[in-house]
């Protein structure tokens, strides 16, 4: 599908991502130049997570170094598209393409960037393992806009507080770098 779509660049969004208020298509364009004059493959368009290093001349974007985690990510990016089509493996699920096409995008030592600050204007996700979260079901259904809550379930009150819970556990580990969560993970694994 995505060798049919006739443009060098592609914003890959999928579609649990809802945008909460117009995107800002000067901030689009600004990342789009960017991309293009560091000859770059993909920039994330939201920081999930964040850049690693500053880009000399450009404040607004950092890189993603090749040991990151996520650094091939589904959320919301602009993808130069042949990049995008080296990555992608054949019969690969979003959460597979994220995992391996990481894996495969250490080949390359540069070329993957993000945001510092989010250009789209999503907030988070409205789905979780094919249920709806409660709160963005009753939030777009007040909306009207066509979901077809018949097609998927939403979730119950103790999924959702279970999910909420594990979120805010995991906070404190999302303050500490990728680069030394991993250094921690490997001496734990040494004490085993």
């Amino acid at each position: 599908m995505v060798e049919q779509i006739d443009s060098e660049y592609i914003i890959l969004m999928l579609e649990d991502f809802f945008l909460r208020k117009p995107v800002n298509t000067s901030d689009v364009l600004k990342c789009i130049e960017a991309l293009k004059e560091l000859n770059g493959y993909m920039l994330r368009l939201v920081p999930r997570p964040g850049p690693d290093k500053p880009v000399a001349g450009y404040s607004f974007i950092g890189t993603i170094e090749p040991k990151s985690p996520y650094r091939v990510s589904a959320q919301g990016t602009l993808w130069e598209k042949s990049a995008l089509l080296a990555l992608t493996g054949d019969g690969e699920s979003v959460w597979e393409f994220e995992l391996k096409g990481t894996e495969r995008s250490q080949a390359v030592e540069k070329g993957y960037y993000c945001v510092r600050k989010a250009v789209l204007t999503y907030g988070h996700h409205v789905i979780e393992r094919g249920k709806w979260f409660r709160n963005e079901a009753r939030r777009f259904g007040r909306m009207n806009i066509g979901c077809d809550f018949s097609k998927r379930q939403i979730m119950s009150v103790r999924e959702s507080v279970i999910w909420h819970v594990s979120k805010l556990l995991s906070y404190p580990k999302g303050m500490i770098k990728w680069s030394h969560r991993r250094k921690i993970k490997q001496c734990i694994k040494g004490i085993q």
